[in-house]
């Protein structure tokens, strides 16, 4: 905590022990059993990054990249907490709070509050398209499964970003990239929030993302990993649950088709999965999708029976 200050007169006493030991040290005392542990590894963490922050950005930033998406929600929590007094320092900003008085819901509506100049100067720091891939990791983490997390995040996401719908069309392409990694990803967690983020996505820019949506996912339904095919479904059920009436009409006989071949995978886990799809989409279209899908399915089991 204390030995980067006291060196700050002789940084480069100091940071040739940051890689190696010191942000070792700090995240692995992020993830302890004890609180106290981790509080004061926060503590560290947070006099690094005010001492070393601009100076030993590209050592510090990936590790904390690393840290909002392990999958204990402490090192998450607290790898955001990081993340954000490092952009704070190179936006030359403050971390916006709740004002008195105002509603919690309110507050957590999705205005952004953040300073341009701010903006600016982290893109300066970073680059756009380094800038871009941290808020479109921040955006997907706002669907975190922990509410502190999430919390935390919207906190760093309103002080950094002064108009959300702006900035979301902007980093697009970032958040569907890192939606589809997720999504693919083994841990059941990481699926979820890639699902409940690309809900979020469909919901404020469904016209801009469906076309291009809709046949990756059933292309990716082909795929031979299971993790991906179920990460696929969790998707599609997101989808669905957030699509516009018109939208489907648009849209409804390649999503009929993406539901029929996920509830046929010969995979039980995925079908699992699809069926929350499929329950969906019979809420929303009707007999119709039964029609489709039904005979696809009776024709399923006839052959596995003669098998």
């Amino acid at each position: 905590v204390f030995l980067p200050s006291a060196m700050a007169a002789a940084i480069s006493d100091f940071s040739q022990y940051l890689e190696k030991d010191a942000l070792p040290v700090v995240l692995g005392g992020l993830a302890d059993d004890l609180e106290p542990v981790r509080e004061v590894a926060l503590k560290a963490g947070q006099v690094l990054v005010a001492t070393h922050g601009r100076s030993h950005l590209q050592l510090i930033l990936p590790a904390l990249e690393t840290g909002i998406r392990e999958n204990n929600w402490r090192i998450r929590h607290s790898s955001v907490t990081l993340l954000g007094d490092l952009l704070y320092l190179l936006g030359n900003t403050k971390a916006c709070v709740q004002d008195e008085g105002e509603d919690e819901d309110v507050f957590e509506q999705d205005d952004g509050r953040g300073d341009v100049n701010a903006s600016k100067m982290v893109a300066q720091a970073l680059g756009e398209h380094r800038r871009n891939e941290i808020l479109a990791a921040l955006y997907i983490l706002r669907s975190d499964s922990s509410s502190v997390v999430r919390q935390a995040t919207l906190q760093v996401w309103k002080t950094m970003v002064p108009n959300t719908p702006r900035v979301l069309r902007e980093i697009l392409p970032n958040v569907i990239t890192q939606i589809v990694g997720s999504l693919a990803n083994g841990s059941p967690d990481r699926r979820a929030v890639a699902g409940r983020a690309l809900g979020d996505v469909v919901k404020k820019l469904g016209e801009r993302v469906l076309p291009d949506m809709i046949p990756f996912m059933r292309a990716g339904l082909g795929d031979d990993s299971i993790e991906k095919r179920q990460g696929i479904c969790i998707g599609l059920a997101e989808v669905l649950a957030c699509i516009t009436k018109r939208q489907l009409e648009s849209y409804l006989e390649e999503i009929i088709a993406c539901v029929e071949v996920a509830m046929c995978d010969p995979e039980e886990a995925v079908r699992a999965h699809a069926s929350g799809a499929f329950h969906t989409l019979h809420r929303l279209a009707g007999a119709e999708v039964i029609d489709v899908i039904l005979p696809s399915l009776l024709q399923q089991l006839t052959e596995e029976s003669t098998r």
